[in-house]
């Protein structure tokens, strides 16, 4: 087997286009067997490194991959000030959403630490839960939409999570945006990034609940929009309420087909369990597809990709 340093070394020089990137100071490093190391990813964060051990074995090569790893970093101009890492092995009793990250060397972050992504300035929380609250793998994606955001003058922005579709589309255009997500926490973050970017939340914007309830308040209520995003999780449980792509998304898009009548939707789905045949069939046959994509490149996998998103034309 190649040698540690040079597995991260011919990683790191593959994304080596990344690190010049002004409209984004966080990529994937490292995506695990796709680089060489099963159960291993490294994400760079402005200026700190946040590892992730998936298999017990890679816990074994933490201080070497965090050693080897800042001194890569530090070659390619990219100075580190602290490496993070989470230990994602099943750990007993601690449910995933509350595995926080040690500090392995160099200083922590600051209370409201940012990054750059796609343009916008986004909080990056990287200690204190499972997700840093920014979704890396869209990336190409959102830059795709930028032609179209001009058009949309109402945009539902659904399973919004820290909103960073909603920030993006209307700092390009998008006149509004109400945001919908079973948690005010994510709310909350979604605000901060507003504020971050000059937009001014209005808490009218920001519905905390499930989206299918509020899919059918909408329709009842005859509300349209010309862009629609849904990015749902694989699987959810949230307030007596859960949601499964394979029973859900379906239904979901049809009651799209009201919303976004005449406009524009964009769906997502993240998993490797459906198929992208199966992903298309998921959708109203009178659908156009404007565009299909996957996963940016620092998060693809030589076998099949999991992210499959479309831009799709409503009539």
């Amino acid at each position: 087997m190649m040698e540690l340093s040079s597995i991260l070394r011919r990683a790191f020089h593959k994304r080596r286009d990344f690190f010049s990137l002004e409209e984004d100071t966080c990529f994937r490093l490292f995506n695990s067997s796709a680089d060489g190391v099963e159960g291993l990813t490294i994400d760079l964060y402005g200026e700190y490194l946040l590892g992730q051990s998936f298999h017990d074995e890679v816990k074994m090569i933490e201080g070497e991959v965090a050693s080897a790893s800042v001194e890569l970093c530090t070659k390619m101009g990219k100075p580190v000030e602290g490496v993070l890492w989470k230990d994602r092995t099943k750990q007993q009793g601690i449910p995933n959403e509350k595995v926080k990250s040690r500090l392995v060397c160099g200083r922590l972050p600051a209370d409201g630490y940012t990054v750059k992504h796609n343009g916008m300035l986004l909080l990056c929380e990287l200690l204190e839960s499972q997700n840093t609250g920014i979704f890396m793998d869209m990336r190409d994606v959102r830059k795709a939409l930028v032609p179209y955001y001009p058009s949309f003058t109402s945009m539902l922005n659904l399973f919004s999570y820290t909103g960073a579709f909603a920030v993006h589309a209307l700092l390009a255009g998008v006149k509004s945006c109400i945001s919908v997500d079973s948690s005010k926490s994510a709310h909350n973050r979604a605000k901060q990034n507003y504020r971050l970017n000059g937009l001014l939340p209005h808490d009218r914007d920001f519905i905390s609940g499930d989206a299918e309830t509020w899919m059918k308040i909408f329709k009842k209520k005859k509300m349209v929009f010309s862009f629609i995003v849904y990015d749902p999780p694989t699987f959810s449980r949230a307030k007596g309420s859960h949601f499964s792509i394979r029973r859900d998304f379906r239904r979901h898009c049809a009651m799209m087909n009201e919303l976004a009548r005449d406009g524009h939707a964009l769906t997502a789905m993240n998993t490797v369990s459906v198929t992208k045949d199966e992903y298309f069939s998921f959708h109203p046959k009178s659908w156009k597809r404007i565009f299909f994509m996957n996963e940016s490149p620092d998060f693809r996998f030589s076998k099949d990709p999991y992210l499959k998103v479309s831009l799709w034309q409503v009539p």
